[in-house]
Order: C-alpha cells, then sequence, then structure tokens
C-alpha cells in the first residue's frame, strides 16, 4: 500500500502547487481591489495563504503516504482537491459577506470527510485565515474555528452507523451560541430580534449546506461500500458458492473465522463489515480474486493486505483476524483427531493466546492490552459454538 501511495503522491503535487498559486493570487488581488489594502498588506496576506497551503499540503502529502485518511479518501486525491477548490472559491467570497453569516462549520466536515480529521482542520483553518484576514476580530476567527473543529468531530466515523439527527442539532447548536458571545452580545445595543437575524440565516444555511454535504458524502463512500460489502460478505454469492464446492473444508474455516470477526467487531467498536469481510477471504480467495483484479472497499483491503504480507501487525483489526484463524483452526483440528473427546477450549485459547504474544507478533499493534483481554474473554464465551463445529 505505501509503495502505491508513494507512485501516486505526484497526483497531489501538482492540484497543490495550483492551489498555493491561486489561492495566494486570489488573496492578493482581492485585497487591493475589495479591502483597498496597501500592496504592502495585501502581499503579507498572499504569502501567509501561500504558506498556510504548502503546510496543509505537505501535511496531506504525510497522511497519504502513512495511508491515514480516512475511507477510500487515499484513492481519489483529485476529489479532495475539488472540495478545496470549492472551498478557496467560498473563503474569497467572505469578504462581500457578513461576518455573522459565514457557514465554516460546513467547510470543516466537508473537508474532514472527503480527508481526515487533522487534514480537514489544517485546511479549514488557511481557508478561516483567508476569510478574517482584515476588519476581523480574533473573536470571528475562534467563533467559526470552534464550532467547525466540534462539528467536524461529530460526524467523524459515519459508516458505522449513518446517523445525523444528534450531531447536526449538536453542531448548530454550537454555532448559535458561538454567534451569540461574539457577535450578538459584543454590540453596543439593547438586545433585540433584529439581531439574531444574520445568525438564524447563518444556522439555516449552515444546517443546508451540511445536510447536502452529508447527502452527496453518503451516495459517494459510505453506501457504495455497503454494498459492495452485501455483495462480498453474502455466502451464497458466485466466488464464495465455487469455493465451497472447489475446498468445502477451507470455506468452513473461513466461515467460522468471519463470524468471530464481526463478533469481536462489533465488542470492540472496530468496523464489522471490513472485519467479516476478511475472514471469508483471508485464505485463497483472496489471491485468487486479487489475481482477478477484483476490487475491495479500503477497510477490507487494508487488513487482507497486512495479514498477507506482514509478519508483525500495526492494525489491531489484523490481529483479531489473524487470532480468530488460530483459535477457529486450533478448535477445528482437535475435533478431526479426537472427535468422541470434548477438548478443553479455555486451556486451548490460553495457549494460542500466549504463543501468539510471544512470537511479538502483536508488538507493534494499535491494540490496547484491555482489548487484547476482552477478545480472549469473547473466545472463551463461545463454547457452544465450538460444540456446533463437532
Amino acid at each position: 500500500m505505501k509503495t502505491e501511495n508513494k507512485n501516486g503522491l505526484l497526483v497531489f503535487l501538482l492540484p497543490e502547487l495550483l492551489t498555493v498559486l491561486a489561492g495566494s493570487a486570489g488573496v492578493y488581488g482581492l485585497g487591493i481591489i475589495a479591502r483597498q489594502l496597501s500592496a504592502e498588506n495585501a502581499l503579507r496576506d498572499a504569502v501567509m495563504t501561500a504558506l498556510g497551503f504548502a503546510v496543509a499540503g505537505f501535511f496531506l502529502r504525510r497522511e497519504t503516504l502513512d495511508d491515514h485518511l480516512d475511507y477510500d479518501n487515499a484513492d481519489h486525491p483529485i476529489r479532495f482537491w475539488i472540495v478545496v477548490w470549492c472551498c478557496l472559491l467560498f473563503s474569497l467570497a467572505c469578504v462581500f459577506l457578513p461576518a455573522g453569516g459565514w457557514p465554516f462549520p460546513a467547510v470543516f466536515v466537508v473537508l474532514s470527510l472527503f480527508g481526515n480529521l487533522p487534514v480537514g482542520i489544517l485546511f479549514s483553518s488557511v481557508f478561516l485565515m483567508i476569510a478574517a484576514f482584515e476588519g476581523q476580530s480574533a473573536g470571528i476567527f475562534f467563533l467559526y474555528f470552534i464550532s467547525g473543529i466540534f462539528a467536524a468531530c461529530l460526524f467523524q466515523h459515519l459508516e458505522e452507523e449513518f446517523s445525523i439527527a444528534i450531531p447536526l442539532f449538536l453542531s448548530l447548536l454550537c454555532l448559535l451560541l458561538c454567534e451569540t458571545a461574539n457577535i450578538v452580545l459584543l454590540t453596543n445595543e439593547h438586545l433585540t430580534l433584529e439581531q439574531f437575524l444574520v445568525p438564524a440565516a447563518n444556522l439555516i444555511i449552515s444546517g443546508i449546506l451540511l445536510l447536502g454535504i452529508l447527502k452527496i458524502f453518503s451516495g459517494m463512500v459510505v453506501y457504495k461500500d455497503r454494498v459492495r460489502y452485501l455483495d462480498l460478505n453474502d455466502t451464497e454469492n458466485q466466488t464464495l458458492s465455487q469455493y465451497r464446492k472447489t475446498d468445502r473444508a477451507e470455506y468452513f474455516l473461513c466461515i467460522h473465522t468471519a463470524y468471530f470477526c464481526e463478533r469481536i467487531a462489533v465488542k470492540l467498536g472496530m468496523d464489522k463489515e471490513a472485519l467479516k469481510c476478511a475472514g471469508l477471504y483471508h485464505k485463497k480467495c483472496w489471491d485468487q480474486m486479487t489475481k482477478e483484479g477484483v476490487e475491495f472497499p479500503k477497510g477490507a483491503r487494508t487488513i487482507l493486505e497486512e495479514y498477507t504480507t506482514n509478519k508483525k501487525y500495526h492494525h489491531k483489526e489484523t490481529v483479531v483476524l489473524y487470532c480468530s484463524d488460530a483459535i477457529v483452526s486450533a478448535v477445528l483440528l482437535l475435533l478431526q483427531k479426537e472427535p468422541d473427546k470434548k477438548p478443553d477450549y479455555d486451556q486451548v485459547i490460553d495457549k494460542i493466546f500466549e504463543r501468539i504474544w510471544q512470537k511479538e507478533i502483536v508488538s507493534e499493534c494499535d491494540m490496547t492490552l484491555h482489548d487484547w483481554k476482552r477478545m480472549q474473554k469473547i473466545f472463551k464465551e463461545e463454547k457452544l459454538y465450538y460444540d456446533f463445529l463437532r
């Protein structure tokens, strides 16, 4: 994966250079024409804009290289840059809008969804800096900075449960409170309903933009993967049906491995669809389908690639797959050798976990010791399932 990302970094360099040039030129021109700044001040703003985009672009490339982008965003860099260019036009247009009417939470959310949270916050901060260069107090910047970060955090990990009602309400509530504190309460007049007109309009526009962004994102990313997982995880699909005919023993080993992968994923808060898919295809099917050019969703692909290529695992999902395969393989082997004798499942599980720990397979993994113990406990709770394997 990382080799592929290195080869694809050139896809980021040209859009990044274009963004730096277009952003700094736009800020300079707008400063001279619309804001009536001196050439020196306009140049200062342009240089800060160029530096901001350069830093943000550098961080984006690092996140791509380390495979830290969310969803399948690393596979679609141009999609992210199109979002960046739209946000750039918006930030330049903010000079013509009242400060209380900037729907910036939508900017933070869209950039975070199509990149990841740190990338989204960094790019959004540059756009907010552009909008607040001249004539705005520090309160305006922090108004949208705090409400934007809060909104971006609320809408993380939408692939698990696409529930938006509560995050949307809390995002708009935070925006309203920030606007009330930094705009309405700072006026020298008595509080009237008219002072809330611009913030109220901003709430409506922000809400509409957020709903539109989430609609587009769900169609392009979340539900696209869900439909793909529905097909891949269907044990009656053509690939798995053929697998059952050609190697029945290994097919059922994968079925049982997928069961434990899904169960542990639910208990430990992991991507259950990706782990179940990895459990079903982690043997011969993965190699065969890779050769045939079959595309897996990023979550499952990351697990399977690490499982088949590395000796030490960095992702806890891969560790779950490895342990599930080891436990199922051991139980099936014992039942095959001594079908009339009931194994001591707890002892088998303890020995396998001890062996995995001693081999230092998980020494570089992001799994906590607490999750490791919980996973071991889950395996021990499935004695009835093991009896079913007889």
